[in-house]
């Protein structure tokens, strides 16, 4: 859809829209991301971005130019190379993550950081070691994989973790935080 298509939809929902989320594969790896936020926050509204963490320097610039309002942050696996370049899927340096992190936090925007807890990839000693590296002062959601949404077909047959494992896993990190 056209640019300008939705930024018209949007001007027709003024007063119901505040603002728009942009997510999706990974946004900061899209070259026109800068222009579009730019577009949105011409048009008066707020942005929050959904991120994997992986381009800090592209966060970076988004912040400095006043282009988000809000981030929320995917951490995908303890803070290991092995381990979150195996579930990243891709080679990814930790400390990228790591530095996409405190960047957000020094940000001092609204953010929140989460993982996707996925019975067989992590565990609860992994989602531990994931939680420990979150500041306390920054707000950090464990949520359910959702096997009716993936885009691994590997994934498919993993079952949803029970609200049972799942209020163990949150209860075990809330002792961390």
């Amino acid at each position: 859809m056209p640019l300008e298509k939705v930024l018209e939809r949007l001007g027709e929902l003024a007063g119901w829209v505040e603002g728009v989320v942009v997510s999706g594969g990974e946004p900061t790896l899209h070259p026109r991301l800068p222009g579009l936020l730019r577009a949105f926050r011409s048009a008066g509204l707020a942005v929050k971005l959904d991120t994997n963490g992986s381009r800090p320097a592209v966060i970076a610039g988004l912040v400095k130019e006043d282009l988000v309002q809000a981030v929320d942050m995917d951490l995908k696996a303890p803070f290991e190379r092995g381990s979150y370049s195996r579930l990243a899927g891709v080679d990814v340096d930790p400390e990228t993550i790591l530095s996409s992190m405190d960047l957000v936090v020094r940000s001092g925007l609204p953010h929140r950081f989460r993982t996707t807890f996925v019975p067989g990839l992590l565990d609860r000693r992994a989602v531990e070691r994931i939680a420990s590296r979150v500041p306390v002062s920054s707000e950090y959601i464990l949520q359910a994989f959702d096997p009716r949404r993936v885009l691994d077909p590997a994934l498919a047959d993993t079952k949803r973790p029970t609200d049972e494992e799942m209020s163990g896993l949150r209860e075990a990190v809330s002792r961390l935080r």
